[in-house]
């Protein structure tokens, strides 16, 4: 059997939960010594098999093989991939296998660990008496973390004042401090409406909203979510319960933005933005929909959970929105419903588009392209004849847009990364619940596949965008100036394995001389003097330092010195031997003193 290195990187659980179906992200990385990888592929059971993509750069895994990788296949040695875990393997427990396949055809398979397939895993449940009223029963779901206490009492207050009373409020708590629990425990324990649970640890406001929407009882018919600090209006649940209809499967409203003072920062939320809750693409590149603000029938939840796998920023509320999307349709109440109120040091604000982006670096660097385009010329005449300031600022200004450039292709590789990979996941989990439909959104859905068509895709998508004016904040440029850069980075590491293998190589042996040199130094510290003794020889008193600089005496070496000298008056000869390597010259002391 062929050697190949490899690791998992990815933390697959020992039990999955599948619900409907779930799609996990799997990543690592494996090479063979002295053969390109041709394709790696997950076997999970009997009956799923995946191939990843390969062939994704990974100088850190080249960097730690740099001694044994001598052909540098292990620079590109890093795989990405989608594992799709069906219902119908509920109740199985299934060996995750792992298949690599060198370009000759010799194959290498390995067992990956085993997987228990769960259709939900065990969540405590709220428990509910049934009511005698007529009105549906609504859940609200609210996910807290350290509230502050006025803001957290007046929401509370806010949502028992509401006109529609058939309700319960499920808190689920994600480790607050002991003190401001016991203070959510008294503000909520006057009312048994209220259930409130705890997280053994803390997990993120993403997994924290998942936890409490598992708690939902059977028996609720729609379930509103709640952030912990807001202000509802007394109206707020009837109003969205009012637009549902036989397909709808989310309402949601417009919001007021209010300080933490009270003031006034926006009558709507909708600033610099276009609310759009009906285009698809729309709502998968710059979502629109607030978790706070929306309603949604229980039934939804059979696809929202469980919550795909956390890739960088993912947001229950867009994750919610999409499965809505895909499950029926979205409605809207063109009115503030309640007041989001916006602290400076919320984790997660009012979201209104700004140019922070790669955009806003695009823009930069043109703007200072067309500030140093102007100083180069004008440099260029001043100093026409002085040849070495012109090509320093000549330098300086290169070194300025390289700098610049690699900033740019760093964050894009971070896009990517966190957001392509995000929305991959994102669009295949959704595929994978709803396979029962072929739709337009299913066609939105496969611009994020990872083939070649993903380019002219995302084009089209801005295109369109820009057409019926939409707002995304140029999310697909984004995307897709992310995706190009992840497809040149692939390409570059393979031209140019064999050059980096040459460098590390050098680099290695520069390390290797680097650390001989130490250890010969170490070895000439420790090892013992080599002392040969001559019969003929006067009596001597030896006194051991390591160096000796006349220019730069310290009080060590001058209390060494002047206790040669006691000797040398109570009549003793003297000598100082110099252990270590010096420059200074042995001279005589007082005639008598010698070294």
């Amino acid at each position: 059997m062929v050697n190949f290195y490899w690791k998992l990187e990815t933390n697959i659980p020992s039990m999955v939960e599948t619900g409907v179906c779930v799609v996990i992200p799997i990543e690592g990385h494996g090479f063979f010594l002295n053969s390109a990888t041709k394709e790696i592929i997950l076997r999970l059971g009997s009956s799923i098999s995946q191939k990843l993509s390969t062939h994704q750069p990974r100088n850190d895994v080249f960097q730690s093989y740099a001694t044994l990788d001598r052909k540098g296949y292990s620079q590109t040695s890093g795989f990405w991939g989608l594992l799709k875990i069906p219902e119908t393997l509920v109740g199985q427990t299934v060996e995750l296998k792992l298949e690599a396949v060198q370009e000759d055809g010799q194959r290498f398979c390995t067992s990956a660990g085993t997987i228990q397939v769960v259709r939900h895993l065990p969540v405590e449940k709220v428990t509910v008496e049934k009511g005698g009223g007529a009105l549906p029963l609504v859940a609200i779901c609210m996910a807290t973390y350290n509230p502050e206490i006025e803001p957290f009492k007046r929401q509370i207050k806010s949502i028992i004042n509401q006109s529609y009373n058939n309700w319960i409020c499920i808190i689920n708590d994600d480790g607050t401090t002991k003190e401001r629990y016991a203070a959510i425990e008294k503000i909520c324990g006057s009312d048994r409406r209220f259930y409130l649970f705890q997280n053994k640890e803390n997990v993120g406001f993403y997994r924290n909203f998942e936890m409490v929407l598992r708690r939902v009882p059977n028996g609720v018919e729609y379930v509103a979510m709640a952030d912990q600090d807001d202000f509802w209006y007394p109206d707020k649940i009837k109003s969205c319960l009012d637009l549902f209809r036989t397909d709808t499967q989310l309402v949601y409203s417009d919001m007021r933005i209010v300080t933490d003072a009270g003031n006034v920062l926006s009558e709507t939320y909708w600033v610099n933005r276009k609310n759009n809750y009906k285009d698809m693409g729309v709502v998968l590149l710059a979502n629109t929909v607030t978790g706070a603000a929306s309603v949604f029938k229980r039934s939804l939840l059979e696809k929202v959970l469980p919550f795909p796998e956390q890739i960088g920023d993912a947001f229950h509320d867009n994750w919610i929105a999409l499965t809505a999307l895909m499950a029926g349709g979205i409605e809207y109440v063109d009115r503030p419903l309640y007041d989001y109120i916006q602290y400076s040091g919320h984790v997660i604000g009012h979201c209104d588009f700004d140019s922070l982006t790669v955009k806003g670096r695009f823009m930069r660097l043109r703007a200072y392209a067309s500030i140093y385009a102007r100083v180069l010329g004008k440099r260029l005449i001043s100093t026409r004849r002085d040849g070495k300031t012109l090509k320093r600022n000549v330098i300086l200004i290169k070194d300025y847009f390289l700098a610049e450039a690699r900033k740019i292709y760093r964050l894009l590789q971070a896009v990517y990364t966190n957001e392509y990979r995000r929305l991959q996941l994102f669009s295949a989990n959704l595929n994978s619940r709803f396979s029962d439909k072929t739709t337009y959104q299913k066609d939105v859905l496969s611009i994020f596949n990872g083939r070649p068509s993903t380019i002219s895709r995302l084009l089209r998508a801005h295109l369109d965008i820009t057409r019926y004016r939409h707002t995304t904040n140029d999310a697909e440029i984004r995307l897709l100036a992310s995706y190009m850069a992840h497809t040149f980075s692939k390409r570059m590491a393979g031209r140019m394995r064999t050059r980096n293998v040459k460098r590390n190589f050098s680099q290695v042996r520069n390390r290797e001389l680097e650390m001989q040199h130490a250890t010969q130094f170490l070895e000439q510290k420790i090892a013992p003097l080599k002392i040969k003794t001559a019969p003929l020889s006067p009596r001597r008193i030896n006194i051991l330092i390591p160096t000796i600089d006349l220019n730069l005496l310290f009080g060590g070496y001058i209390g060494k010195l002047n206790l040669a000298q006691r000797f040398i008056d109570c009549g003793y000869n003297v000598r100082i031997i110099i252990v270590d390597e010096c420059d200074f010259l042995p001279v005589k002391v007082n005639g008598t003193l010698s070294s």
